[in-house]
This record gives structure tokens, sequence and C-alpha cells, in this order.
């Protein structure tokens, strides 16, 4: 093979143009390729121990009309506990589709936050995942229910800034 000897006469600016097009054109294709996206709205909430609470995921193919992502999206949770149960409804769809996930935590869910990994896995292994925080508050009413109070008298009241009134 015979090397061409470089002649710096001859515009090379039209070859680097070239290059740099073919360059960008790869990754633009790299970024057509479909996919789907996952949004949580919202990302957090709060509900007492036993209560429930619901959030939404959205299931989006990341181009609307060119090149959509057809394949089916099942949704779960990463670590799920014992104390704390989640559904989505529906569980698996193709994009475009919302699910509501339902939160049911136990009387005796542990207090505080909880990270909770939503996934979302395509029937071609393709997958996404969303954090959502739960923070579970103690049930003030069943604290208050099972300490040992007076029960008060009919014609009694109580004013939160005062003592019994009769």
């Amino acid at each position: 093979m015979t090397e061409l000897p470089f002649d710096p006469s001859v515009n090379s600016i039209p070859v680097i143009n070239s290059i740099v097009t073919l360059a960008g054109i790869g990754q633009r294709m790299m970024m057509d390729i479909p996919d789907f996206i996952m949004t949580v709205d919202p990302l957090q909430g709060s509900v007492i121990q036993g209560g429930v609470i619901t959030t939404i995921v959205a299931i989006e193919s990341n181009h609307k009309y060119f090149r959509r992502y057809e394949k089916f999206v099942n949704l779960s949770i990463s670590e799920p506990t014992s104390d704390i149960k989640i559904s989505f409804s529906p569980d698996s769809e193709r994009p475009l589709f919302d699910s509501i996930i339902t939160i049911k935590t136990e009387p005796d869910s542990q207090i505080g936050d909880h990270e909770i990994i939503i996934k979302g896995c395509g029937s071609d292994g393709k997958e996404h995942s969303c954090k959502y925080r739960l923070n579970i508050k103690p049930d003030n009413l069943k604290l208050t229910s099972s300490s040992k109070s007076k029960p008060l008298k009919i014609n009694e009241y109580t004013s939160p800034n005062s003592a019994i009134i009769i």
C-alpha cells in the first residue's frame, strides 16, 4: 500500500468538518435509541402508622413520535419490607402510562424516614429507578387512647390552654 504525500496546500477543513458531522450524527443516533423514562410525583409523603398513601409513577418513551419505546415495562420495588406493602395499578404496560402506587403501612411500622426504590424493567432488559421518601409518623390517637387517663364526665370539657373546667 502506498502512502499518499501530505500536501498542506490542500484544504483539509472539509474533511475535518465531515468527521465532526459524522461524529455528531453518531451521537444523535445514540440518543435516538428507544428507551423509557420514569418520574414519580410527588417524590415524598408522610403517613401515620397503619395508614395508606398514594403517589403516581409516570412511564413514557424518550421519543414521543419517532422510534418510540414499545416494550412492556414492569414495575416493582427493590428490597420490600414486611411492614410496608406496596402495590401498583397497573403494574405492567407499554409507555405512555401512569401507575398509581398504593403504600400501606402496618400499625407497628417503624417510625421515621424510609427510602423506597421504585424500579421499572423493560421486557428488553432496560432498567430505570426512582426514589420515594416515606415518612411514617406515630399514630397519636393510638398513643392517647392507650394511655391511662381519667374519663371525662358529661358536663366536663377540656380546653387546649386550660385544665378541666366544670
